[in-house]
């Protein structure tokens, strides 16, 4: 018993001594594929099915190192063939961005602009999140003298040339720029609905080179006969409205219990955004309200409500 130990331990000590073999490399070989693995997970998961159509099947070395073998990577490269083949001429899932997610009701010109570079700069165009949608309070408070929807003027200052800035940020695989409106006569933060109005937003935001639309259902009213829709004449209760010279993308806050009010237009105290009161009674042209504001010089301004 007590050579047989001896043998083991000079064998022991004879392994330990040996040069590095071919074993050893293979384990020098292995230790690279954290930092492969390390590159693909630099892509958003979400973006799983597109590095599907990239990867090729393992060398036999790779397949060796992590336990498969080339007849199942084979397997594995059919597969995909054949999921790629089955998906050929379908519609690919919309994936993209939406400021609401991240800004919700602050948004401008400068803001959007840097998340659509974003989206461009790291790739994610290449990688199928090609839609940019921007949500509720893009849009003026007011149509223009046609009726027309039209951006913001002081937080979109280009207006629908936003659009195609938008648009050339990567020529090669543009963006494709969203808008948000509502069926109802206000978005949900009371800002011009599209009641009434559908086919000339729909040729407006066509003419801009719109290529997707989130169409909520804030604000609407039942238009049957028993409500009697052409008589419905609610007006939003009213907080405070922002007055900036275009292209300014923050101004000054005038609040509308400190505004002129007429008719049944009364303050509510303790309600609003900031606790201090908003002015309600305006439905049916039962009262009315009136700011003043003396600017410092003359120019184009515009104004949001809430």
């Amino acid at each position: 018993m007590k050579r047989v130990k001896a043998l083991v331990s000079l064998l022991l000590c004879a392994a330990l001594m040996a040069p590095a073999s071919s074993t050893a490399f293979a384990a020098a070989d292995y230790t690279e594929q954290p930092q492969q693995a390390f590159q693909l997970t630099t892509l958003p998961s979400a973006a799983t099915s597109v590095l599907q159509k990239v990867l090729t099947a393992p060398s036999a070395a790779q397949a060796k190192t992590s336990g498969e073998t080339a007849e199942s990577a084979k397997e594995k490269e059919e597969i995909l063939e054949e999921q790629e083949a089955a998906a050929a001429g379908k519609l690919p899932p919309q994936m993209g961005w939406s400021t609401w997610n991240f800004f919700r009701e602050k948004i401008n010109e400068e803001k959007a602009m840097d998340a659509a570079k974003a989206l461009v700069n790291t790739n994610l165009n290449d990688h199928g999140y090609v839609y940019f949608n921007l949500d509720d309070c893009w849009q003026s408070n007011m149509r223009d003298e046609n009726g027309r929807m039209q951006f913001d003027l002081t937080g979109f200052p280009s207006g629908p040339d936003f659009i195609k800035q938008i648009n050339a940020l990567d020529p090669e695989n543009p963006l494709k720029v969203g808008l948000y409106s509502s069926s109802g006569e206000l978005t949900c933060e009371d800002l011009p609905g599209a009641a009434g109005n559908e086919e000339l937003d729909a040729q407006t935001f066509a003419e801009w080179g719109v290529e997707y639309l989130k169409y909520d259902y804030c604000h609407v009213v039942d238009m049957g006969p028993d409500i009697g829709y052409t008589s419905y004449t609610k007006a939003p209760d009213v907080d405070y409205i922002t007055v900036a010279k275009a292209g300014t993308p923050e101004g000054e806050q005038l609040q509308a219990e400190d505004a002129i009010l007429e008719g049944n237009a009364s303050v509510v105290k303790g309600g609003g955004c900031y606790g201090t009161g908003y002015v309600t009674g305006l439905s049916a042209n039962g009262g009315s309200i009136t700011f003043k504001k003396t600017v410092d010089e003359p120019g184009r301004c515009g104004s949001r409500g809430t």
